[in-house]
């Protein structure tokens, strides 16, 4: 880079910081300075490129690199494949430049206040719930719940709030809940199969299901790929295309056995002129 060539899959890194990013150009309008281009397999521009293009600029100025344009390439998902691949067509070019600065002082920050907990040697108090969406999602219960890491409590069905107050409660599973009178029929009925441990069946809505069948009866399962570049000619980015299937045949009733059909895409010919 410093010869002022570009760089593709350019890494760069400072005492406490590092980036990737997929290519670093000479800016020629501007001698000394250089473009990021950051390219995303996404069909449409999303905020979160930007903090993350603040970021990947903040390291390049500090390791020297002055950035002084940011692009953003991202894929046209109205792009028509006919056998070959048009860049310009293909990709979504997007100056994000002045996105990118109005977040730089805001990045600057964070990135040295993240920094500087992470070296700490004791982590403050936190509770995940106000970091993940939900805390059943949290990777690192151990870590973010410590000392107090739940059982079951946040597998609670539609429960984000009362799993919540029970966890602040002492209550870490299930099973150890009293009072349920809070809560909803399905939160209860959850409740209620783990602590008794017998299996749930609603004998009516399946007989109600039963009634409503008419034969012949077709279960169908089938896989679908949706691949940022198209393999098949007249198809889109991301456009789904059905590869394989399983179907299989009840004619009169239940006690029959199924007549089955199957289908695997050969990898050869557009399984779409097939079905």
């Amino acid at each position: 880079m410093k010869s002022g060539k570009g760089v593709r899959s350019a890494c760069l890194e400072t005492d406490k910081f590092s980036m990737k990013a997929e290519y670093i150009l000479p800016n020629k309008e501007f001698s000394g300075t250089f473009e990021l281009v950051v390219l995303k397999v996404s069909s449409s521009f999303k905020k979160q490129h930007i903090i993350e293009i603040a970021f990947q600029k903040f390291v390049a100025d500090e390791s020297g690199f002055p950035i002084s344009k940011c692009t953003l390439l991202f894929v046209n998902s109205k792009f028509h494949f006919q056998g070959e691949i048009q860049a310009d067509s293909f990709f979504v070019c997007k100056d994000v430049t002045d996105e990118v600065m109005l977040k730089g002082k805001e990045t600057t920050e964070i990135a040295h206040s993240l920094y500087d907990l992470l070296s700490r040697k004791n982590l403050p108090p936190r509770f995940v719930s106000n970091l993940c969406s939900h805390p059943r999602n949290c990777l690192y219960p151990e870590v973010c719940l410590t000392p107090n890491v739940p059982g079951d409590i946040f597998t609670l069905r539609e429960g984000k709030e009362e799993s919540v107050r029970f966890y602040e409660q002492g209550i870490f599973n299930l099973k150890d809940i009293q009072n349920t009178d809070a809560l909803t029929y399905r939160q209860k009925t959850q409740i209620q199969t783990i602590q008794t441990g017998s299996a749930f069946i609603n004998q009516k809505v399946f007989s109600e299901f039963f009634n409503r069948i008419k034969y012949p009866i077709y279960f169908l399962d089938f896989e679908s790929i949706n691949p940022p570049i198209p393999i098949y000619s007249n198809s889109h980015p991301f456009q789904h295309v059905p590869f394989l299937f399983s179907l299989h045949v009840i004619r009169e009733n239940l006690s029959q056995e199924p007549e089955n059909f199957y289908y695997i895409d050969d990898g050869i010919e557009d399984p779409r002129k097939k079905y």
